[in-house]
């Protein structure tokens, strides 16, 4: 006997007291209507027990995923790809999501890359270092959110991927030799 890994589960109902889990999982199920014949059958077998057997598991997987390619066909690609990651374009990637404030590893395993390669790939690409790059992209921007739609330091800091607003003044400041808010009020 195994634990159902019900992907009609929410994530924070796997934990909870069992009638408690009970209605989650009829709540989860009732939201699915577009397989009922899927989830009329699997609410009384979670109910049963708390523990389905690997058999019944592994049956109602396949029947999950033979009704998402009935209803969407498209997707056969998506989910029997097998192959390799492949890397992909990190000037593209970086230039849409500079503002989102993740560590360096995070944005080498988002683009197909180990750290190592990220950094040799990013100085390429970029002529300099991925670290620099960012803040540099990220106090442009902020610059161009006070300038041209007037907003305060305080508001967009973290929308541009600064952690602190110190941190962000501090570097604004040594970047464009004044302070945010001195921008701000020329700006007005």
């Amino acid at each position: 006997m195994i634990r159902p890994s019900c992907n009609v589960l929410p994530p924070n109902t796997r934990s909870v007291k069992p009638a408690a889990a009970a209605t989650a999982r009829s709540f989860a199920c009732s939201r699915i209507r577009a397989y009922p014949h899927f989830c009329t059958p699997l609410a009384p077998m979670l109910r049963r027990s708390s523990q389905l057997s690997e058999a019944e598991v592994n049956n109602k997987r396949e029947e999950l995923l033979q009704l998402l390619l009935e209803q969407n066909p498209e997707m056969t690609d998506v989910l029997f790809d097998f192959a390799t990651p492949q890397k992909i374009n990190l000037e593209s990637f970086m230039n849409q999501h500079f503002r989102f404030n993740v560590s360096l590893k995070r944005f080498a395993y988002l683009t197909g890359r180990s750290l190592s390669a990220f950094k040799r790939d990013f100085a390429a690409v970029f002529s300099t270092t991925p670290s620099r790059w960012l803040t540099h992209k990220r106090l442009l921007e902020a610059r161009f959110l006070i300038e041209s739609e007037r907003r305060k330091p305080s508001e967009i800091y973290l929308e541009v991927g600064f952690e602190d607003l110190s941190h962000f003044s501090f570097a604004f400041k040594k970047k464009f030799g004044l302070n945010a808010s001195v921008l701000l009020q020329r700006a007005h």
